[in-house]
């Protein structure tokens, strides 16, 4: 006994103390006589056991023996258990025995802050209900596992438990392995708490491997045995527990309920099935839980909040060649990984990894939590940093937050194959309601090494990724091929209700290093990508090949009912770098696009091949009900590389794309060359009910590069483009050859039944660099182009030559019912630059071209433009009507250095009608300005008019003067129809109109007609010259008939040019009131000109000359085909004869209907009163009793349509002169070859009146 001397009397006297004063200094000298056993005697048995716990302090040892054995099993009771700082509390047990069970049934806290020793391969369970708090300096030199537990009692296999907190009632002590620890009705069962230094682990900056070479080992049991803490709260403060390879155990149990214990290799195995509530588990202060081993090892936490701060962590790392075990963590409430250690370069983070050097497979990571939380650059990480595979990482929560991040790096859940591993990466399962990445965050199953990455599967109602760190690292979800890797990458799939990434964030499975990128897939109800980061990075879902990097890109494939891009959100399967892009997939119902980012970035969808890049663009492929596109919005399938574009297919009940961004970015569905690539486009095909373009959106498949345009087909029920961009971008289908670029433009085909483009809305397939324009192939029932833009930028379909363009012009095919164009509008296949221009060819039932714009017509044209160095296409219209009005124009004219090309109309009939101030309604196949010669204008008819100025014209000057003549010869005219009609077209009309071959100074055009009728009522027909000779005129009718100024000429106005010839060869040529025929010349000699008909009828006023004012006249040659049949020319009076005067007006219609007909010739009396008497009958009225209108009909029922075929007929009988005259039996007079008697006079000289007419 150590005795003080405090236990000396002191030397004062003490008879006046009072007696309380005399009782305490007793009690206290024992109290002191007894300090140094209490102070190594925190270890207190209690006495409650068969065999009691023998407690024997020996210095700073205590040793424990004695307690009560059964079988395998050692069970000691202690009142109190605790060993201080520096002591060692030693059980010294036999080495038969498996298992030390002890418990601490008095009121006190356990604290150890000393070793806990025990001989053999015993296990040692402690438990005590009211709490266990190890110390900083706490340790375990123990054979077996280590089981601390704040529960009543330990459970056996028989039923029997050691309880802790009824140690009266005597305990069935069992030879059987204990199987649960039992927690009481208490609410709140004792904590544990494990104090500690910190684990003074760091991260390597280069590998983001963890360095664990300074790290205390802490509480720590023999590699591959169990460390298991059950408590209330369990409170890791900077401590560490340790086992290599084995498994540690942490759970906090609140209320009544049993955590079963299973054997098994490694110690024990804890399940928590039977317990209804837990508490909190907490690592702070830079704690560390490890396993980390060999073969790592395996951690199991279960709580109700679990959480990881201040650079706490817990490791199962793979650290050799075994396989890496489980790390599992269960919270009912929230896990929370957060924080960094900003000394030690270190954050908080859960990890299953395979570790540098090691040559095993990582073992599994499982979370299951309600929410899910890791902030502030903590990470879990189930990755390889070796040869060794990664495990997975498998996360299921309600609510999963990935949050910010540090100076050191993102917040984030990762599996990753690290620089310089070989092995593959694990892959990563996301299960929750609702997953939230922001600020820079990351969740991550990428490859940075030579090993292949794993596979992230994240499946949620609701996935929303915000923002970026910095402006620049963007909150993501990834399986990359990351720089410096060689690996391919794994697969991306998200299955959500609602998919939200904004702000710069993106999901990507990109390659950036030498491995194909894996496939991205995304399977969502409703998603949305809106905007970018402060530095303009883009939000949105990547499969990419970017810069450096040699690989394929992944295939992308989203699949939604809803699908909005919003201020630069994209989607994208490009290439930047040494290889093919992926394939771009979307099937939504519902698909919006719109606007751009501040930096101007398009919203859109992207599988291009960028500058840089070698490789080819991937296909991309839109299924939707609905797609709109707005505001600058693009889906694009480009190339700005080396390599051909990919194909862009949409397949849409209703389309539609409107606008451009404020900088004047067209909304755009693309498949382009773009500059400075070297390679083809590739095929944009549309199919759709409804597709609509307006204010200068635009789809198109040019090249502005070194390639072929890729075509453009597009299948539509109804498709309108209208208007232009406020810079007056058209909106539009194209698929041009640009200006520099090197290629031949791609076919545009468009199949609908209705198109409609207004208001300089245009469809082109244009060359302006070196290279063919496309072809233009239109089918459809119904085709309007209208107006202009406020640009006077012309609606229409083009396929032309631009200036500076070296190429020829495309096809332009168009197949449709109605084709209506009208203010302006076009269709055209033109030269402007080096090369030919292109063909038109039309197929309509009905064809109408009306008005013009301010300063050009409704057209359709095959020109040859001023400076252009070409030949003009051929311009074939077939249609059942067409019908040009107020200054339309079908043209084929030549003004630069090239021949026109031919001018073909067939139709069964034709209306040219009036002009505009900019010129006349008609047909055109000019020459003008240029050195070319004019193209031949062909027309076949069944019915031809030409009214108020309009024209059938071949020139080779502009009557208005606005271009210089030009220097080739006018073209020729070919007219065949069974009717022509010319009205108010005649010389007097301003600038002219009819049917015209004129020409300055290079020879006139000719003029070849084949018709039934031709009628003229101030019109004209004329093959005129202004400084050389006349062209041609050959008119063939069964009827020819000129009145009121009409004119047929082959005149010379101003030149020692003749008079061109004029044959006509007509069974009746009817020329009356004022008209004339003429082939006229002033210095050359005057024309021929050639009739041939069977009746000539020339009226007084009207002429036919052949003169020249200074030369010799030409020659008027007028025969009959058929002598015996001539009728002679047949001068007319000046004035034709009224029948009206003869014939009576005195009988009424009444209801009998009664006619009067003319039959034969001649007959009639010099006044209806006057009855038929003898030789009146035999009057020869032919001088002019027939009217002009009887002429023209008697003409026509003689004549055949052009399109019959010539007949063979039997040789005529020859012509008897009339001697006589019978009534037969119908009543009717007839001529008879024989003379007749006078007994028909008495009829005759019957008086003629209304009721005997009956």
């Amino acid at each position: 006994m150590v005795t003080t001397d405090f236990c000396k009397l002191p030397p004062k006297s003490h008879h006046n103390k009072p007696l309380n004063q005399l009782l305490t200094l007793p009690i206290a000298c024992y109290l002191v006589a007894q300090m140094p056993l209490l102070c190594s005697a925190q270890i207190v048995p209690d006495n409650t056991l068969p065999n009691n716990s023998i407690v024997t302090p020996n210095g700073n040892i205590i040793e424990i023996t004695g307690g009560t054995t059964a079988g395998g099993n050692l069970f000691h009771s202690f009142e109190q258990f605790s060993v201080l700082t520096g002591n060692t509390a030693f059980f010294n047990n036999s080495l038969t025995i498996d298992s030390i069970i002890s418990r601490v049934t008095g009121g006190s806290i356990s604290k150890i802050d000393g070793l806990i020793r025990a001989n053999g391969r015993a296990n040692l369970f402690l438990i005590n209900p009211n709490g266990i708090v190890f110390g900083s300096e706490a340790s375990l030199d123990i054979g077996g596992s280590f089981i601390g537990s704040t529960a009543n009692s330990i459970k056996f296999a028989d039923g029997s438990e050691f309880s802790a907190t009824n140690p009266q009632e005597p305990p069935l002590l069992t030879i059987n392995i204990p199987t649960g620890l039992q927690y009481g009705s208490q609410a709140n069962p004792g904590r544990i708490v494990i104090n500690g230094p910190g684990n003074n682990l760091s991260i390597n900056p280069a590998t983001f491997a963890v360095i664990r070479d300074n790290r205390p080992v802490g509480l720590e049991v023999q590699p591959g045995k169990t460390l298991a803490l059950v408590g209330g709260d369990v409170a890791v403060a900077g401590g560490n527990l340790t086992t290599a390879g084995g498994r540690i155990e942490l759970g906090s149990v609140q209320g009544e309920g049993m955590v079963t214990l299973t054997p098994t290799n490694s110690g024990w195995t804890l399940s928590y099935e039977d317990v209804g509530q837990f508490q909190d588990i907490t690592l702070s202060q830079g704690a560390s839980v490890s396993t980390s081993g060999n073969g790592g090892g395996e951690i199991q936490v279960q709580g109700r909040r679990v959480t990881l701060s201040q650079g706490s962590a817990i490791l199962a790392d793979t650290l050799g060649s075994g396989a890496g075990g489980s790390l599992t963590v269960k919270a009912t409430e929230a896990l929370q990984v957060i924080g960094t250690v900003v000394n030690n370069f270190f954050f908080s983070r859960l990890s299953s990894d395979v570790a540098p050097g090691a040559t095993g497979n990582g073992g599994n990571l499982f979370i299951d939590t309600e929410r899910l939380r890791v902030a502030d650059g903590a990470q879990i990480s189930s990755g390889t940093f070796s040869s060794g595979n990664a495990g997975t990482l498998t996360i299921t929560a309600a609510e999963v937050e990935v949050i910010a991040g540090s100076n050191f790096g993102p917040s984030g859940l990762f599996v990753p194959v690290a620089p310089g591993a070989t092995g593959n990466g694990g892959n990563l399962l996301i299960d929750t309601e609702r997953l939230r990445v922001t600020d820079g965050a990351q969740i991550s199953a990428s490859t940075f090494g030579s090993g292949d990455g794993g596979d992230l599967l994240v499946q949620a109602k609701e996935v929303e990724l915000i923002g970026t760190a910095f402006g620049i690292f963007p909150s993501t979800l990834s399986a990359n091929v990351e720089l410096g890797a060689t690996g391919n990458g794994g697969n991306l799939l998200i299955d959500t209700e609602r998919l939200r990434v904004t702000d710069g964030a993106q999901i990507s499975a990109t390659t950036f290093g030498k491995g194909d990128a894996g496939a991205l897939r995304a399977q969502v109800t409703e998603m949305e990508l809106i905007g970018t980061s402060s530095e303009g990075l883009p939000s949105g879902l990547f499969a990419n090949v970017e810069p450096d990097a040699i690989g394929n890109g992944g295939d992308l494939t989203i699949e939604t009912e809803g699908l909005q891009l919003t201020d630069g959100g994209q989607i994208a399967a490009i290439t930047r770098g040494e290889g093919d892009a992926g394939s771009l997939t979307v099937k939504a119902i519902d698909l919006q696009l719109s606007g751009t980012s501040p930096q101007g970035l398009a919203s859109g969808l992207f599988t291009d091949v960028r500058a840089g890049a070698i490789g080819n663009g991937g296909q991309l492929t839109i299924n939707t009900e609905r797609l709109r596109l707005t505001d600058g919005a693009q889906i694009a399938a480009n190339t700005f590389g080396e390599g051909d574009a990919g194909s862009l297919t949409v397949q849409a009940i209703d389309l539609q794309l409107s606008g451009t961004s404020t900088e004047g970015l067209p909304t755009a569905l693309l498949a382009n060359v773009e500059p400075d690539a070297i390679g083809n486009g590739g095929k944009l095909t549309i199919n759709t009910e409804r597709l609509g373009l307006v204010d200068g959106a635009q789809i198109s498949a040019i090249t502005r590069g070194e390639g072929d345009a890729g075509s453009l087909t597009v299948k539509a029920i109804d498709l309108q483009l209208s208007g232009t961009s406020p810079q007056g971008l058209p909106s539009g289908l194209f698929t041009d050859v640009r200006r520099e670029a090197i290629g031949n433009g791609g076919k545009l085909t468009i199949n609908t039944e209705s198109l409609r483009l207004s208001d300089g809305a245009q469809i082109e397939a244009n060359t302006f660099g070196k290279g063919n324009a496309g072809s233009i192939e239109v089918n459809a029932t119904d085709i309007e182009l209208i107006g202009t833009s406020p640009q006077e930028l012309a609606s229409g379909l083009f396929t032309e030559v631009r200036r500076e363009a070296i190429g020829n012009g495309g096809k332009l095919t168009i197949d449709t019912e109605r084709l209506r164009l009208s203010d302006g509008a076009q269709i055209a296949a033109t030269t402007f630059g080096e090369g030919d221009a292109g063909s038109i060819e039309v197929n309509a039932t009905d064809v109408e071209l009306i008005g013009t714009a301010t300063n050009f017509a409704s057209a359709i044209f095959a020109n040859v433009e001023l400076e252009a160095i070409g030949t003009g296409g051929e311009l074939t219209l077939e249609t059942e009507r067409l019908r040009l009005v107020d200054g339309a124009q079908v043209a084929t004219i030549t003004r630069g250095e090239g021949d026109g090309g031919t001018l073909r109309v067939q139709a069964q009939e034709i209306e040219l009608i009036g002009r505009s101030d900019l010129g006349a309604s008609g047909l055109l196949a000019n020459a003008i300005a240029g050195s070319g010669n004019g193209g031949k204008l062909e027309v076949f008819t069944d019915q031809l008019s030409i009214r108020d100025g309009a024209t059938i014209s071949v020139s080779n000057f502009q009557s208005n003067n606005l271009l210089a003549p030009g220097q080739g010869q006018a073209g020729d005219i070919e007219i065949v129809a069974n009717s022509i009609e010319l009205s108010n077209s005649g010389a007097d009309t301003p600038n002219g109109g009819g049917i015209t071959a004129s020409n300055f100074s290079a020879g006139g055009g000719n003029i070849d007609i084949s018709a039934n009728q031709i009628t003229s009522n101030r019109g004209q027909i004329t093959a005129t010259s202004e400084l050389s000779g006349g062209g041609d005129i050959k008119l063939t009718s069964d009827l020819l008939f000129l009145s009121n100024q009409s004119a047929i000429s082959t005149s010379v106005n101003d030149s020692n040019g003749g008079g061109g010839d004029i044959k006509i060869n007509s069974d009746f040529v009817v020329v009356v009131e004022n008209s004339n025929i003429a082939a006229n010349a002033i210095f050359g000699p005057g024309g021929n000109i050639q009739i041939t008909t069977q009746g000539l009828f020339l009226s007084p006023d009207s002429q036919i000359t052949a003169s020249s004012e200074f030369g010799i006249d030409g020659q008027i040659n007028i025969s009959n085909p058929d002598p015996t049949q001539n009728l002679g020319l047949i001068p007319l009076p000046a004035t034709i004869i009224d029948t009206g005067l003869l014939i009576a007006t005195g009988c009424s219609t009444d209801d009998e209907q009664n006619g009067f007909a003319l039959l034969g010739r001649g007959g009639l009396p010099t006044d209806p009163t006057d009855p038929l008497k003898g030789e009146t009958i035999w009057i020869d009225w032919r001088d002019f009793s027939a009217t002009r209108r009887q002429l023209y009909r008697a003409a026509r029922n003689r004549g055949k349509k052009p399109n019959q075929e010539p007949q063979v007929t039997a040789k005529k009988p020859p012509i008897i002169e009339a001697q006589g005259w019978i009534i037969n039996q119908d009543g009717i007079v007839e001529l008879v070859p024989y003379p007749t008697g006078p007994e028909l006079k008495p009829v005759l000289n019957r008086t003629i009146n209304c009721h005997n007419l009956r």
